[in-house]
């Protein structure tokens, strides 16, 4: 077929053109945006007996926020190749958010504090907010103290930890 960049491909005084068709499955998803009003900030407190002899990772009990399951993870020695060693990592986990729809999602506002001092403060401290879904249920920080800062505040080779968790929406 001869091509003539003015008159584009002609084949007998006829343009001729193709044309490649994709059917697409469309799915209609269907979500509810509800704001959380007069939800209470839950605040949790733990002591971590031992905290220096804890291999891998410690887990707190679950605890419930606006009808969600929570926990927090801490991992004494870092959790991945770039803290491990070097830095204490600590994470929110939505338990609940395992069971969710693709689509629903719950955001919340976390704080969180380790190593308390004489005085009652603590002397690392973290603020966030995150859309917990099934496939992120858990948010928060490979970095989040120097593992050779701890000894500052290792009272007895315990450490207190604060968690306050307060939700904001949830996208059922």
């Amino acid at each position: 077929m001869p091509l003539n960049r003015l008159k584009g491909y002609i084949v007998d005084d006829v343009c001729v053109f193709g044309a490649e068709v994709f059917v697409l499955k469309t799915q209609l998803v269907v979500e509810c945006l509800s704001l959380v009003q007069n939800s209470a900030t839950i605040t949790r407190d733990w002591k971590i007996y031992g905290f220096s002899k804890l291999v891998d990772l410690w887990v707190s009990e679950e605890f419930v926020v606006a009808n969600h399951k929570w926990r927090v993870q801490v991992y004494p020695k870092g959790n991945d190749s770039g803290a491990k060693g070097r830095f204490v990592s600590v994470y929110l986990e939505c338990v609940s958010a395992k069971s969710f729809a693709q689509h629903q999602k719950i955001k919340a506002e976390v704080e969180i504090r380790i190593g308390e001092t004489d005085d009652g403060h603590f002397s690392y401290y973290s603020k966030f907010d995150h859309w917990f879904r099934s496939s992120m249920d858990h948010w928060g920080h490979d970095e989040f103290i120097p593992i050779c800062d701890m000894r500052n505040f290792r009272n007895e080779d315990c450490v207190s930890l604060r968690v306050e968790v307060h939700v904001e929406a949830i996208v059922s």
